[in-house]
């Protein structure tokens, strides 16, 4: 179970794209301040419907812009009860100070709905 694809819209200092994620192995390479962490917070933003970097939102957007969106497609792994076999899809929109978060295009008022849909763990420097 992983993502599949990822797209960035206005997220902070990424290009306007979508990644495709289905790679048997992904490196990120390139120098400070290029983006690398700032993606890893776009997966992260997916799965758990907030950052781990920050707690004002409004830094995610890009300078100079007022909102920005991430979406993201996985296909979850077979369960006990069921096996799922289509793609599921996580929204994250942020405009005018308000967030928006939609799996498969159904709100969610609580980000509780969203963690279930892809666990994720971050270390970072700042754990250390």
């Amino acid at each position: 179970m992983g993502f599949r694809w990822i797209t960035t819209y206005q997220f902070r200092n990424l290009v306007d794209t979508k990644v495709p994620l289905d790679a048997a192995d992904i490196c990120f390479v390139g120098e400070n301040g290029q983006g690398k962490t700032n993606f890893l917070e776009t997966v992260y933003l997916l799965c758990f419907g907030a950052s781990f970097r920050t707690q004002t939102e409004r830094e995610l957007i890009r300078h100079g812009q007022d909102s920005f969106s991430l979406s993201g497609g996985f296909m979850p792994g077979d369960t006990d009860d069921e096996p799922y076999h289509t793609e599921q899809k996580v929204q994250i929109k942020l405009t005018k100070g308000k967030k928006e978060i939609q799996v498969n295009d159904r709100r969610i008022h609580d980000r509780k709905e969203i963690i279930s849909n892809m666990p994720c763990i971050v270390f970072a420097h700042d754990d250390f």
